[in-house]
């Protein structure tokens, strides 16, 4: 995470430089939202009673933090 944020600063003199680069950061991030999404559904899917509840619950935030990213995204345009 240091790294990531350190990175956004690297263009401080060009605004248009750094909202490209968060931009970028912010897509990774989404594309990784993605991902784990897959990944709670696979595990939601494989019938463990015991975890579906905790899977339930952690796919609402993973919906919630793509959303806001989304946002985030779009402010940067």
């Amino acid at each position: 995470m240091k790294i990531l944020i350190s990175g956004l600063f690297e263009h401080r003199g060009s605004a248009l430089l750094s909202r490209e680069q968060a931009s970028f950061f912010i897509r990774d991030a989404q594309n990784g939202t993605v991902e784990m999404g897959k990944l709670l559904q696979q595990i939601a899917s494989a019938g463990h009673p015991d975890i579906s509840q905790q899977c339930a619950r952690l796919l609402q935030l993973n919906d919630q933090v793509g959303d806001v990213l989304q946002q985030v995204q779009k402010s940067l345009k």
